[in-house]
C-alpha cells in the first residue's frame, strides 16, 4: 500500500481571488486508493476552495492536479464521475422524486443505460442500507436516510474518491453510527474517503492522513498521531507550522518542509493547542487515538 502510486496528487496548488488575496497558497499532498483523509480548518481557511479544485470546478492560478496518472487541472473532465461530492445539506443535492429516481440521476447523466444502470443503482442502494426504499418519496426520508441517499448517488456514478462535507451535521447518534459504518466499509473495498469536518473525535481512529488549513496555507499534513497521537510525539515526515514559536510542536517547521522526528515531551498538549489556534475543536483529553471513534466492538 505504501508504494502504490497516488490516486490523486496536488502539486504546489495556488488560488488567488479577484482582489488579489490568496484562497490557497502552495498546497501539496496526495491521496492513495482506499485511504481515509480528513481536511480540517476554521471557516474561511480555504477548505471549500480546495474541494472545488479537487472536483475540477476551479482552475488553479499555479500548480497542478493529477488524477490516476493524468493531469486533471487542464482537463477537468477527467474528474467527472471519478470524484464525487456529498453535500453538507442533503436537500441541496437530492433531485429525484423517489429514491430510485434520485440514485439513478448521476449515472444516467454519465451515459449509463439498461441493465448496467439498474445494476449500479441496486448496488449503490444496497451499500448504504436503502434496499427496499426504491419507491419511497425522498421528502419522506429521515435526515440520516437522506444523507445515505446522497452517498448512494455518488456511488452509483462509480466514484473512486468520495468527498464528504461535514457529513455528520444534523445526525443523531444512531444516524452517525450508520454513516460511519458505511464509510469504513467503503474504504475497506478500496474507495478513498476525503472527509471535511470540525468533529475530529468521530473519525481520527480511521484517518491515515490529516490535513489542516489556516488562511489558505496547509499548516499540518501528516498522520493524526503526529499531532495528538498515543505517544504524543511528532511523527517523522509529518508537516506542521511552528515558525520558531513557542506553541509549535517539537521538531516542527512551517508547512512544506519535513519536520523530522520530534520528542514525546508535551507534544500532545501542544498539538491540541495548535488545533484550537487553528479554530478546530480538539478531541477530548485522555483518549488514545484508537479510542477516538464511535465504532466500538459489537456496534
Amino acid at each position: 500500500m505504501n508504494n502504490q502510486a497516488p490516486l490523486l496528487e496536488v502539486k504546489n496548488l495556488t488560488h488567488r481571488f479577484a482582489d488579489g488575496t490568496y484562497g490557497l497558497k502552495d498546497i501539496s499532498f496526495s491521496i492513495k486508493a482506499g485511504t481515509w483523509t480528513v481536511l480540517a480548518g476554521a471557516n474561511g481557511s480555504g477548505k471549500t476552495v480546495l474541494v472545488r479544485h479537487l472536483l475540477g470546478l476551479l482552475p488553479p492560478d499555479s500548480g497542478e492536479l493529477w488524477y490516476s496518472g493524468r493531469r486533471a487541472d487542464t482537463r477537468p473532465g477527467i474528474l467527472r464521475g471519478e470524484v464525487g461530492l456529498v453535500f453538507q445539506e442533503p436537500e441541496h443535492q437530492i433531485v429525484g422524486q423517489t429514491v430510485l429516481e434520485d440514485v439513478l440521476f448521476g449515472p444516467e447523466n454519465l451515459g449509463l443505460t439498461g441493465d448496467e444502470l439498474s445494476r449500479q443503482g441496486k448496488e449503490a442502494l444496497e451499500a448504504v442500507g436503502l434496499t427496499g426504499f426504491e419507491e419511497r418519496e425522498c421528502h419522506s426520508l429521515s435526515g440520516g436516510e437522506k444523507r445515505r441517499l446522497t452517498l448512494a448517488g455518488v456511488l452509483a456514478a462509480r466514484s473512486r474518491l468520495i468527498v464528504l462535507d461535514e457529513p455528520f451535521t444534523g445526525l443523531d447518534f444512531p444516524g452517525s453510527l450508520d454513516l460511519l459504518r458505511i464509510l469504513v466499509t467503503l474504504q475497506q473495498k478500496g474507495i478513498s474517503i476525503f472527509l471535511v469536518t470540525h468533529d475530529l473525535e468521530r473519525v481520527l481512529a480511521h484517518t491515515e492522513q490529516l490535513l489542516v488549513l489556516d488562511s489558505g496555507t496547509l499548516v499540518y499534513h501528516g498522520s493524526p498521531s503526529g499531532l495528538i497521537g498515543d505517544s504524543a510525539g511528532l511523527a517523522a515526515g509529518s508537516r506542521v507550522e511552528a515558525a520558531g514559536t513557542a506553541d509549535g510542536l517539537a521538531g516542527g517547521t512551517r508547512a512544506g518542509t519535513d519536520s523530522g522526528a520530534g520528542t514525546d515531551s508535551g507534544a500532545g498538549g501542544a498539538g491540541r493547542a495548535l488545533l484550537e489556534k487553528w479554530g478546530i475543536r480538539p478531541p477530548p483529553k485522555g483518549l488514545s487515538l484508537r479510542e477516538m471513534t464511535w465504532l466500538k466492538p459489537g456496534t
